[in-house]
């Protein structure tokens, strides 16, 4: 199982960016707002032209992007 973090990055799927039409649902890069105390479900902002767009997803949706540890140079 996962390990999801508040402000972690990770990529979902919004069902708000299929506007009707019979496309395939895109892929967009996210920051986790909110996770259930009992994950049932976690709460992803994805940056858009418009504003944030705030959406629920199953804890099996949603693809963790782990952060990169800064080299020193």
């Amino acid at each position: 199982m996962q390990k999801f973090e508040l402000g972690q990055p990770c990529i979902v799927k919004p069902v708000t960016f299929n506007s009707g039409s019979k496309q395939l649902p895109k892929t967009a890069r996210g920051t986790i707002v909110y996770i259930h105390p009992r994950l049932h479900y976690v709460l992803v902002g994805v940056k858009t032209p418009g504003g944030q767009l705030r959406e629920c997803f199953f804890p099996g949706q949603v693809i963790r992007i782990d952060k990169q540890k800064k080299r020193k140079r």
